[in-house]
C-alpha cells in the first residue's frame, strides 16, 4: 500500500499521514509537485513584488532610480488604459 492513511479518531474528517510517507512521495513526484507550484508562487511573488515597487516609488520618484527614464511610469500608465 502506497499511503498508510487512517482516520484521526478524535475527528472523522481528518486523515492522518506520516512524515516519512509525505518525504518519500515528494521525493518521488518533486517534479510533479514544483509544476503545480510554479505558476501560483509566480503570481503571489509578482504581487508581492509589485506591491513593494508601489510603496517604493510612492515615496522616491522613479526618476531618482532610475535617471533618464523619467515619465516612463506614466506612460506605461497610459498605454494600459
Amino acid at each position: 500500500m502506497l499511503w498508510n492513511i487512517h482516520k484521526n479518531e478524535n475527528n472523522n474528517n481528518n486523515y492522518e499521514i506520516s512524515g516519512q510517507q509525505i518525504s518519500e512521495l515528494l521525493n518521488r513526484e518533486w517534479r510533479l509537485f514544483l509544476d503545480q507550484l510554479r505558476g501560483p508562487a509566480a503570481e503571489a511573488f509578482g504581487t508581492i513584488f509589485e506591491d513593494l515597487a508601489r510603496r517604493v516609488f510612492s515615496r522616491v520618484p522613479y526618476g531618482d532610480v532610475f535617471p533618464g527614464a523619467d515619465g516612463l511610469m506614466e506612460k506605461a500608465g497610459k498605454a494600459k488604459a
